[in-house]
């Protein structure tokens, strides 16, 4: 669903298949070596290869092979199966036949190897037996030169003539051996809220105290090494759904990690290579598995559950890697098997898989099953047969080089939205495919929503190859935005072979394929007129048109020490008991553009307002928690900021990373963090992968044994006025950014549901430049977010959800919070006379208000109700709310598209009353 203000034009969701079409020259010169620092540094010293009696005993060695050969017969047979088999999120109940059916296929399929010690121990035998022989025929250090010859070149990587280097900024920084100071300075981090103190937030995988110690030497099979420091300490892995205080850094120094089985990345943990000098991991040829990196867990023999709840699989990063697959046999195996929710990372990741030609090459890059992410970007993925294979609920992806795929660079094989920005799509028969190759398989699922935005489609036999026909085009939509063509021989084609005549080969303005409703429905390619972007929100970069502006998360790669200002240097404890305000601002006033103020892993009390200098770089570890507490945030009449960025009227550069903003109890007047502060230069001001979290977890006083899910509201769970305000004068840059009122407590070991109470998400009401990547806020009572008043604002794949607590009387909007409606621009009014439904079907939470905004896209919105108070049974008669998204006349240059709702009777709400009904637009599965 899209819309176009003021042309009244609505777009629905598309659907789209893919051909496989073979054959493709390869991309780049590869006769250079290019090799990372460590690995030069490995050619120039050798290791030696621990010597083993095993692999001088023919028996050992035959019978460890027949047990590995075994077992990855078998685990091809697992990986082809749950590949055409995704456990997908469901449009319906948990006990809907959809839901039921999945079920029934996980039990049909056959089973994985049980990866027992002695299986284990086997294919580690056969890793380092090949790697020894890989080393001495000189084949053990593979010469990475695609990634360095892209058009975005890979960081840190480096041809070895010395007089032909031709290198990005950070290449050149790569060669001064400057450590990482993440390594240096991340030890004397602590859990979150007081959490045992011997538990270790920051593991390095070759610290002996780790199960041994990981070697990363390329030659030595370092699979136990790295689960076992990953494990230490009773993380939160097999039996624990999940946890708010067993949080890990799990860092990689350079070196070259040979595993044979997956590395298991917990909940709550952060996999980081040095950023410097990339590590390397590499899965062996005996590799058993389908990820090198999971981030969840199948359970053997238990109907495809897993570990985690891939939807609210939470709190992961993984970046600064190179995963190569290439060597590895096993049927369908994939560099990542990703299944995640929001705040969620990949980035700065390199995926080498297997080039060979024909039938036989099935990896992937990534595997991307199922979940409700999330955000990804600056990532390069050279070879296998897919890039990007799967689906999940809504996604951003921004920045991502795929090349050199023998059947599809991206196939998306169910979704809801994604938003896709940044697309570098080469050497491959289809650069994006809209279908699971597999038909039927995987519950009938089909892709709704997609936007694919300044991006390249280069030497592609076909640039997308879709399944077209009117029950499809009721259900999905596509979005092409500023695509650049070159070599593509045919931009969109069908199944049938048909081509969609009319779009221009050499680059795409705005086209829309799909449904369209614009004074009736039609059908087929639509060819939008859209205004030129605001010369405020562009880069200088330019396809059809300019492209948005972006900016990665910073890593301060190049910082010393001695640059770095910890708030621990200055009194500060992060223990969730010590009022740590006044040292904190004590570190703060030493900020400047030049430094960074850091706070190790823990959880720093904070009783009064904190101001952010408008010249300041903050960051944290394992999402360090700034902590609202006390009587100073209660009043609800007076509301009072946590963390104040900058001062109204203030221009500067402000940089804020890797931290979660929360608080403890019952805080009425709580504003979690209020941006002033308005950008120097562009995009000199943001925030990344930077969260805020109210309730549900250990310390917060708002878990379950105090907000059970219960009609009314209790006064000790009405936890804040607003999360996040960013002010008129002031603008900014926010990726990756998640506003959630807890709906369950992490630390219940079921997970069970709460009622916690805040009134307002996100309010924005800033004139801009805004850029919002890849952002979500869920379960206020108010609103979602709110865009009141504001200009020169794009935000790609927002998502929400209501509470779940709301369809009773005691729990219908405004809530507790009727005397301060009105406080803020843009408040709601409940009731509403303008709405069509009953009075708890329409004093619910809106997802989007858009008043008085000029100049404002949204590429891709996925807005969900499931609950009404808790039951969920709504979702299959799409009535658990009246109304989503409301449209108050006064907005101008307003672009909605991709718009994805469930659970609403109505997409879209106007002041006068007029809606866009959800039935008739819903996707047919």
């Amino acid at each position: 669903m899209a819309l176009s203000r003021h042309k009244a034009l609505i777009l629905c969701t598309v659907f789209i298949y893919v051909m496989a079409v073979l054959g493709k020259a390869s991309l780049v010169d590869t006769e250079q070596p290019v090799y990372f620092q460590h690995q030069r540094r490995a050619l120039a010293n050798p290791p030696i290869p621990a010597s083993s009696q095993r692999l001088q005993n023919a028996s050992s060695v035959n019978a460890a092979e027949n047990l590995v050969t075994a077992a990855i017969v078998k685990q091809g047979a697992y990986n082809k199966h749950r590949v055409a088999n995704p456990r997908r999120n469901a449009y319906k109940s948990k006990t809907s036949s959809s839901a039921a059916h999945l079920i029934e296929l996980d039990a049909q399929g056959p089973a994985a190897p049980n990866l027992t010690d002695e299986l284990r121990a086997a294919a580690a035998l056969l890793a380092e037996r090949d790697a020894a022989e890989q080393l001495a025929n000189g084949t053990l250090h593979k010469s990475y030169a695609q990634f360095a010859k892209l058009p975005r070149p890979f960081l840190n990587i480096y041809n070895d003539d010395e007089n032909k280097k031709s290198r990005s900024l950070l290449e050149d920084r790569a060669t001064s051996n400057s450590s990482y100071w993440v390594a240096q300075l991340s030890e004397n981090g602590r859990p979150s809220m007081g959490y045992d103190t011997s538990y270790p937030v920051y593991r390095d995988v070759t610290n002996p105290m780790f199960g041994g110690g990981a070697k990363g030497d390329g030659v030595t099979d370092d699979t136990a090494a790295i689960n076992a420091a990953i494990a230490y300490g009773g993380n939160c892995g097999e039996n624990c759904l999940s946890s708010s205080v067993k949080g890990t850094l799990i860092y990689f120094p350079p070196g070259t990690y040979l595993i044979s089985t997956p590395i298991n990345a917990y909940y709550y943990s952060q996999l980081v290579g040095d950023a410097n000098d990339i590590p390397i991991i590499k899965t062996s040829a005996s590799f058993i598995g389908l990820g090198a990196i999971q981030s969840d867990v199948y359970i053997p023999n238990d109907n495809g559950n897993e570990w985690y709840v891939e939807q609210s699989n939470f709190y992961r990063q993984v970046r600064n890697f190179v995963i190569d697959i290439s060597d590895t046999t096993t049927a369908n195996a994939a560099g990542l098997h990703w299944q995640v929710g929001q705040a969620t990372s990949v980035t700065n990741v390199a995926i080498s898989a297997s080039q060979a030609s024909g039938d036989g090459n099935t990896q992937m890059g990534m595997y991307t099953e199922n979940g409700s992410g999330g955000f990804m970007s600056d990532v390069t993925i050279v070879g296998g047969a897919y890039g990007i294979y799967g689906g999940n609920q809504q996604y951003t992806v921004r920045n991502f080089q795929i090349i050199e795929q023998t059947t599809a660079c991206i196939c998306l094989i169910w979704d809801w939205g994604w938003t896709w920005s940044g697309l570098y799509l080469s050497t491959a028969p289809i650069g994006i495919s809209l279908i699971n190759p597999q038909g039927s398989a995987g519950g009938g699922a089909i892709t709704g929503s997609t936007y694919v935005m300044d991006s390249q489609f280069f030497d592609l036999t076909v640039g997308l190859d879709a399944a077209f026909n009117k029950t499809i085009l009721e259900s999905s939509i596509i979005t092409l935005d500023n695509i650049d063509l070159n070599a593509v021989q045919t931009v969109v084609t069908y199944a049938n072979g048909d081509v969609l005549e009319g779009i221009p080969t050499t680059g795409i303005d705005f086209v829309v394929i799909g449904n369209v409703e614009n004074d009736g429905s039609n059908f087929g390619q639509f060819e939008a007129s859209v205004p030129d972007r605001p010369s405020g929100l562009v880069n200088s970069v330019i396809y059809d048109r300019p492209l948005y502006y972006t900016k990665s998360r910073p890593q301060y790669e190049t910082l010393s020490s001695s640059s770095i200002i910890s708030v621990k240097d200055h009194g500060a404890v992060g223990d969730g008991v010590t009022d740590d305000t006044a040292a904190i601002n004590s570190a703060l006033a030493l900020a400047t553009t030049e430094n960074l103020i850091y706070f190790p892993a823990g959880s720093y009390i904070v009783t009064s307002t904190i101001i952010v200098p408008a010249h300041t770089r903050m960051t944290g570890s394992v999402w360090s928690q700034l902590v609202a507490s006390g009587s100073y945030f209660a009043d609800a009449a007076s509301p009072k900021v946590m963390l104040q960025v900058g001062n109204s009227g203030d221009v500067g550069t402000v940089e804020i990373s890797d931290m979660l903003f929360t608080s403890i109890g019952p805080l009425p007047g709580l504003i979690l963090v209020e941006w002033n502060v308005q950008a120097a230069s562009q995009g000199s001001v943001g925030i990344w992968d930077a969260h805020f979290r109210i309730g549900g977890a250990y310390g917060t006083k708002l878990q379950v044994a105090q907000c059970p899910a219960s009609s009314p509201i209790q006064a000790g769970c009405i936890a804040a006025a607003m999360m996040l305000h960013i002010t008129p004068e002031a603008n900014g840059y926010f990726e990756n950014v998640w506003a959630w009122v807890a709906d369950h407590d992490i630390d219940d070991a079921q997970n069970t549901q709460i009622t916690v109470a805040v009134a307002r998400g996100i309010l924005i009401e800033s004139s801009g430049p805004n850029w919002l990547y890849g952002t979500a806020s869920e379960h206020s009572i108010l609103y979602q977010y709110n865009f009141a008043n504001t200009s020169n604002t794009f935000a790609g794949m927002i998502q929400t959800e209501s509470p779940y607590y709301q369809f009773t009387e005691a729990t219908e909007s405004p809530g507790p919070f009727n005397s301060s409606v009105g406080m803020y621009s843009g408040d709601p009014i409940f009731p509403d006379s303008t709405c069509n439904g009953t009075a708890l079907l329409c004093n619910f939470a809106w997802a989007v208000l858009m008043q008085g905004t000029t100049n404002l896209t949204i590429a891709g919105a996925g807005l969900y109700s499931w609950y009404d108070n808790y039951i969920e049974t709504c979702v299959d008669t799409q009535n658990c709310q009246q109304r989503l998204v409301y449209d108050d006349g006064n907005n101008g240059g307003l672009h909605l598209w991709n718009l994805v709702t469930i659970g609403s009777v109505e997409m879209i709400s106007d002041y006068s009353g007029d809606a866009i009904l959800a039935k008739p637009n819903t996707q047919a599965s």
